[in-house]
């Protein structure tokens, strides 16, 4: 920061306030305002609503940073940022995960937790039913069931409301296990990133359940497992009040999961169960991710963690887009998606020198057979994927499924994809596409590719 337009941003503010927060007043001092957002966007505890300008109508009107400088008022406003941490519990429903084959509650760590629905969740209550049980509760009289309840007034030091949140959001938020997230952070740089940590969560369930159970021949779909219940279609956030951190007092937010990605999560429980370690460790290591004290990282690291993070964020489209079939645009994404990972903007020979990186990659964890199985593929896509733009040649109509009344294979975001593998002759194009999908998926659940991103976060 340019001392000398610091000082006299800082004299403006001892003269009006209003540059703290006045889109007029501050545009004389957009560049200083600009340099300092850029600094706080990378704390770890930051946000940018009316909060952190109260912050800075404080201490702009303190006369010592004449003297001190710009680094010891950024080094006040991380403290005063800090005071505004709470705790978090960020609340996602896993949609027809089979709780019956689940026999307890899962620890993953001390921050995230698995928790099965109980009898009342599950039990069909009307409306005035809820609210009246709501009212006993307020009135002491009643407390909720179950060890997720439990577990939430430890944290949050105030009873779940699950009447509320079931009259006022989601009449089925609690019809399957709830993935409960700890996390203490500001609460609107949490719900910001609440998002993309639940489509995360929903992309790691699917690519365990499509590379390690869903073989190339395979078509067992998680949705006919179970008694069938209406899937969530919310997500919730609950924090304490940073204003009454000692009071019995709490604020939610709620969000639908189709802002990001489909609320139909068509997985094999087993496979869950099996794989547990695998993606409680995907979990922490995303979590990690995204509360980063960015300055402690230098650019090569921060692209390795946002190439990462895209990627997973990729694959829930590609998956979705297979899902309804809409094949054309899938080969594109997971062009996208592993071009993101492995290259950079250098030029020519694209698709030679993405396939000596992947190639490169996977041979660690990779037999010969596989890896040429994958290459194979992945040089059909690029085929597939010049054909469509350079020569408008399709492939989505070709292959279409032809399915019955109420088969909702390429109709519906989320189902299990691929479950149609051709009556009338072979859709090699289309398992060109499966097999780059388990590529992708082959990569980011690979224990070079998790290690690689965990020694970086856990700086």
């Amino acid at each position: 920061m340019d001392n000398k337009r610091f000082l006299e941003y800082l004299k403006a503010g001892q003269n009006d306030e209003r540059v703290a927060y006045s889109h007029d007043s501050m545009e004389p001092f957009k560049d200083v305002i600009n340099e300092l957002y850029n600094d706080i966007d990378k704390l770890k505890y930051h946000t940018f609503d009316g909060r952190f300008q109260d912050i800075l109508v404080k201490l702009l009107k303190d006369t010592k940073y004449e003297v001190c400088g710009y680094g010891a008022f950024l080094n006040d406003i991380e403290d005063a940022l800090r005071e505004l941490v709470v705790d978090n519990l960020i609340l996602i429903p896993i949609n027809f995960l089979n709780s019956e084959k689940i026999k307890n509650d899962i620890s993953f760590d001390e921050d995230v937790k698995l928790f099965l629905p109980v009898k009342e969740d599950l039990e069909k209550i009307d409306k005035n039913k809820l609210r009246i049980i709501q009212e006993k509760k307020r009135n002491g009289k009643l407390k909720s069931n179950g060890e997720l309840a439990r577990y939430f007034e430890s944290v949050i030091k105030f009873p779940l409301d699950k009447e509320h949140i079931k009259l006022a959001k989601d009449w089925h938020i609690f019809n399957y296990p709830i993935l409960s997230i700890h996390i203490q952070n500001i609460d609107l740089y949490v719900e910001n990133e609440s998002s993309k940590i639940a489509e995360a969560i929903y992309a790691f369930l699917r690519m365990i359940d499509f590379n390690l159970y869903y073989s190339y021949w395979v078509t067992n779909h998680g949705l006919q497992d179970g008694q069938w219940r209406y899937p969530a279609s919310t997500y919730v956030v609950y924090y304490r009040d940073y204003l009454n951190k000692n009071e019995t007092n709490c604020s939610y937010y709620g969000s639908s999961l189709r802002f990001g990605f489909s609320n139909i999560l068509d997985i094999d429980t087993d496979c869950f169960v099996k794989n547990k370690e695998l993606f409680g460790k995907l979990v922490s290591t995303y979590l990690k991710a995204c509360f980063l004290d960015l300055k402690l990282f230098n650019n090569a690291e921060l692209n390795k963690i946002n190439r990462w993070k895209n990627a997973i964020s990729f694959y829930n489209t590609v998956y979705e887009l297979a899902s309804i079939e809409k094949y054309d645009s899938c080969s594109l994404i997971i062009c996208a998606t592993l071009e993101s990972l492995f290259l950079n903007n250098e030029g020519r020979n694209k698709q030679e020198r993405l396939l000596e990186e992947v190639k490169e990659f996977i041979s660690d964890f990779c037999d010969e057979e596989k890896i040429a199985n994958y290459l194979k593929a992945l040089k059909n896509l690029y085929k597939m994927r010049n054909k469509i733009i350079h020569e408008g040649i399709g492939y989505e109509f070709m292959y279409k499924a032809q399915c019955g009344l109420y088969d909702r294979q390429g109709s519906t975001l989320g189902y299990k994809p691929f479950k149609y593998a051709g009556s009338f002759h072979w859709c090699e194009e289309i398992y060109d596409i499966k097999y780059c999908i388990k590529l992708i998926g082959e990569i980011l659940l690979s224990e070079k590719m998790l290690n690689n991103i965990s020694s970086i976060v856990m700086k």
